[in-house]
């Protein structure tokens, strides 16, 4: 499952579904442990510009939730 395909079928399970878009550090250690054992994709992404990153409620100042 690609991330646009993640992405296109939360739109369709709920009018203005989208990917989930982590609010802090904390919520994202959160979502680590609760799923450390699957695959899943969060509303991340460059696609409007590469290498800016926003969250798919449109704010790009959170951090990121990966190590650099």
């Amino acid at each position: 499952l690609t991330w646009d395909d993640a992405a296109a079928f939360c739109s369709t399970q709920h009018i203005g579904g989208r990917l989930p878009s982590l609010a802090s550090a904390a919520e994202a250690d959160a979502v680590l442990s609760l799923w450390s054992k699957l695959s899943y994709w969060v509303g991340l992404s460059d696609v409007a510009k590469e290498g800016s990153f926003v969250w798919a409620d449109g704010n790009s100042s959170r951090p990121l939730p990966w190590n650099s």
